[in-house]
This record gives C-alpha cells, structure tokens and sequence, in this order.
C-alpha cells in the first residue's frame, strides 16, 4: 500500500528527483555510493542550467523498491512498556502499536504522550532525541 502512494508521488516529481529516489531504493540501507552522488549531482547541475550535456535517468519503479526491501530482515516496534519510574507515566502499563499500517496516539494533556514518545525517539535512535527523565515525585 504505502508502495503505490510512494510510486504515485515520485510519478509526478523531476526526473532528476525520480532518477535520485531510485539510486537510493537500489542500495543496500538505501545508502549511496559515490558513483551514484556524481550521478544526482549531474543530473541536478544540468536541470540548473550549469551543464549541457544530459546525464543519463532511470526513473524508480516497484522493481527497484522489492528489490531492496525483500532482503533485508524488518524490525518492528510492537510496543513500549512497561516503564518504571519514567516521567510521570503509569507503571505496569504498555503502549502497544499497529505491526502493518498505523497507530494514532491521542489522550488528555498530562496523559503520557510526550514521555512515550521520548522513549520511543531514544530507542530508535532518533536525530533529536530528548533526555530521559525520572518521576521526581517517587
């Protein structure tokens, strides 16, 4: 499913963004090569009028994005919890998410939101994670 909105969405972007998107998909960890770094930033440089000559574009395709999602093993988070002594969330209590598709997280102010989701960006190793805090009522 999210496949077919992902290829809808690149169908109608610049070729130099669909080319981009498929050097990406085609890698292991969606990581680029320099090879293919030369090729967006010709591609790119050409679109802004600063080459003639025109790099060569492959646009993404569901080839491309099987080809890289089916090898690799997947890691879901399934749930969080239960927590002790964190912020001020309830002990013994999980937060569980969707294993396909997706969860809505909602509640009244104060409720734990916040503190689940700074659990949540610490495990996954997010860019900006906040620091954990204990419940500085216990």
């Amino acid at each position: 499913m999210a496949e077919v909105g992902l290829l809808e969405w690149a169908d109608k972007q610049p070729d130099w963004i669909r080319d981009a998107l498929r050097r990406h998909a085609a890698r292991p960890g969606f990581n680029l090569e320099q090879e293919d770094k030369a090729g967006v930033t010709a591609r790119v440089r050409h679109v802004g009028g600063f080459t003639a000559d025109l790099p060569e574009c492959s646009p993404l395709s569901a080839e491309h994005l099987r080809a890289n999602s089916s090898n690799e093993p997947r890691a879901v988070l399934c749930s969080l919890g239960p927590v002790k002594h964190l912020n001020r969330l309830a002990e013994e209590q999980q937060l569980r998410f969707a294993t396909d598709g997706i969860t809505i997280i909602y509640g009244d102010n104060g409720s734990g939101k916040s503190g689940y989701c700074r659990i949540a960006k610490k495990l996954c190793r997010s860019l900006t994670a906040d620091d954990l805090l204990g419940n500085v009522f216990e």
